[in-house]
């Protein structure tokens, strides 16, 4: 943490060392009574009123885990002209780090002042009050999150704001187009429904040469796609259970299997047949169902195979598409000595100017490819010379896939309950369990797990 006025004693700072390692695990409400008394009398001492400007200059740090490539070139342009824009006043330095570092510096009280978080720990840091409220910095400044693909839940919590959105890493689904042209295979279109998809990926289905199809053996980017488009979910409303063993979660999870084990579109979990690597960039898949990063790596490895993006199916019985989206917000962390200068970092890095870039950081000859996100600003998103100008022709798809892409659910624990019932879900993808089998497994662990046994 730096700032301009001399830092005081934080009832944070004391905290012993090993919390980290704990909490990396994604357990933190159980692991740290101490940190909750400590943090939560220190945010009770520092309400969310909107201090006087500050007679500056103030310095702060802003952390994240962008430490390499585009990424890191990205934020070090950003923080640059933060700093160009607030001469005189504020002066930020950009902190490349990791998360499990960043946790460990908050929990010791060592700042930084701004930082970038994850839904599967914010929460958790919220709870302990190691994060500033900036509810009333919001309000000031009229911040109207419709502006936003936003995602409250990853920078909100019991009602109180803490950050701003940062960028879109949603769910996609991609195709060969030389493969399909190759086999003569109907093109994707918006009406196609999961049977449209199970149709083509048999047709492009060669053995020992090509997959048709290829997601990964996860919920996100792959089985909530077919979850919520059945109208189930892996998570009850109030976050208190897991509804794995619903008869739409059996029969959507039922339906991905048959693509593995009974129509063999897909590669079971661990299959090698066809040699290591990105198969999707060897050109030996029909179609894969992934994220935005898929637009990343093909467009840096400047595949040799022409692509592009259609939307996410129809699910066969409810007429439903459905997808999953994350955001990597960046917050204020409740140590900061320089509160006002952190609040118009964070706005800065969500508006026009930050988020623009991240758009044209897509573009082909800038860096080595994007290794940046869709914009969360939706001016940004929709810039035909930014985000849109980028390869492939059906960029467009992905604002479409915004309008069904819905949140992981995050919740205290979140990592250790995720890690745990796709675990129990994968031996049902190989053969060993039947779909009811594996479901029941993983709701009783989860179960467990979210009444904190």
């Amino acid at each position: 943490m730096r700032s301009g006025a001399a830092a005081s004693k934080s009832p944070c700072v004391a905290l012993p060392r090993s919390f980290p390692a704990t909490w990396a695990t994604g357990d933190a409400p159980r692991a740290s009574p101490a940190l909750a008394a400590a943090c939560v009398a220190s945010s009770a001492t520092q309400p969310d009123g909107v201090p006087a400007a500050s007679q500056g200059p103030d310095k702060i740090e802003i952390a994240s885990k962008f430490a390499s490539g585009d990424r890191l070139t990205y934020a070090t342009q950003v923080t640059d002209k933060f700093n160009e824009v607030n001469t005189g006043k504020i002066t930020a330095r950009y902190l490349p780090t990791t998360f499990d570092a960043i946790i460990a510096a908050i929990i010791a009280g060592t700042g930084p002042d701004v930082t970038m978080t994850d839904g599967s720990w914010f929460s958790d840091m919220a709870d302990k009050g190691a994060l500033r409220e900036v509810t009333s910095y919001a309000r000031r400044d009229k911040i109207d999150l419709n502006r936003w693909f936003a995602m409250p839940e990853i920078f909100t919590y019991k009602g109180k704001q803490y950050g701003m959105p940062f960028w879109q890493a949603h769910g996609l689904c991609a195709y060969n187009v030389s493969l399909f042209r190759r086999f003569q295979v109907p093109l994707p279109t918006d009406t196609w429904t999961w049977d449209s998809m199970l149709d083509a990926a048999k047709r492009l289905t060669k053995p020992g040469e090509l997959w048709g199809l290829l997601m990964p053996f996860t919920f996100e980017f792959g089985w909530l796609n077919f979850l919520r488009a059945a109208g189930a979910d892996y998570l009850n409303k109030e976050r208190s259970k897991t509804t794995l063993t619903s008869p739409e979660s059996i029969d959507a999870l039922q339906y991905v299997q048959d693509l593995v084990l009974k129509h063999r579109v897909m590669a079971p979990p661990g299959d090698t047949s066809l040699g290591a690597g990105d198969l999707w960039l060897q050109g030996k898949i029909g179609m894969s169902l992934s994220s935005t990063g898929l637009i990343i790596s093909t467009r840096s490895a400047k595949a040799d195979f022409e692509w592009d993006l259609f939307v996410t199916p129809k699910h066969p019985k409810t007429g439903k598409r459905a997808s999953t989206v994350d955001d990597l917000p960046f917050v204020v962390v409740n140590t900061t000595k320089a509160p006002d200068a952190s609040w118009k970092a964070v706005s800065f890095i969500a508006d026009k100017w930050a988020q623009d870039l991240m758009g044209h950081f897509g573009k082909v000859g800038v860096g080595s490819g994007s290794g940046l996100h869709a914009p969360s600003l939706k001016t940004s998103a929709a810039d035909p010379d930014g985000w849109l100008a980028t390869p492939p022709p059906s960029i467009k798809v992905t604002l479409e896939q915004m309008k069904v892409a819905t949140s992981l659910s995050y919740h205290k624990n979140w990592k250790q309950w995720y890690a745990e019932i796709t675990d129990q879900l994968l031996p049902a993808f190989r053969g060993e369990l039947s779909i009811k089998q594996a479901c029941e497994k993983a709701a009783q662990v989860g179960d467990s797990l979210l009444r904190g046994v």
